[in-house]
């Protein structure tokens, strides 16, 4: 007889879904919005999950969805107090790494980048899915599929609002330093 639907259907597609904020159903607006884009891909397609960040993947009905979850715990970082905050605004501001959400989420790319490209050349994906600026400058120059980054917000425009808005002239000059470095990598 003539082979059943599912013999000849498609087989089924792979992404790598990469973030620095696990996906949840309940603790706010990001991690909900991860939740919901993740449960319609895991329904299309097979998803790996990497996660670096402070946060565990804690909501158990996503972890089933995927087919694997790698989790890199990366402590907050908090400043240093109100020198080291001062210091981490104007090098974020004025430093090479980009706006603060990226400078911030140095050591958590770094400990992604070794398992991104890793993780791709064994399994060939299909779709990697990078989540956030802050992890923006980890899809390579050259990628074989299709490579998405996709940000949740632009820091560009928080920081044209944040300058618009405050009265200390020290903070519109940062904040119209990091504006210009967010345009620059979005």
């Amino acid at each position: 007889g003539n082979p059943s639907p599912t013999a000849m259907s498609a087989p089924r597609r792979s992404v790598l879904w990469v973030t620095p904020q696990p996906p949840d159903t309940v603790v706010g607006g990001g991690p909900i919005r991860q939740a919901h884009f993740l449960t319609a891909m895991a329904n299309a397609a097979d998803v790996d999950l990497l996660v670096a960040g402070p946060e565990p993947l804690t909501d158990s009905s996503l972890r089933a969805l995927c087919r694997t979850v790698i989790e890199h715990r990366v402590p907050p970082d908090y400043g240093g107090g109100a020198i080291g905050a001062r210091i981490g605004h104007l090098r974020s501001a004025l430093g090479p790494e980009g706006p603060r959400e990226v400078f911030v989420s140095r050591p958590a790319a770094r400990l992604v980048s070794d398992d991104l490209m890793r993780l791709d050349a064994a399994k060939a994906y299909d779709a990697v899915i990078v989540q956030h600026t802050a992890f923006s400058r980890l899809l390579p120059e050259k990628r074989r599929g299709r490579w998405i980054c996709e940000l949740d917000r632009l820091g560009s425009i928080d920081m044209r609002q944040l300058r618009e808005v405050t009265t200390v002239r020290r903070h519109r000059w940062l904040h119209g330093h990091e504006e210009r470095s967010a345009l620059r990598l979005e």
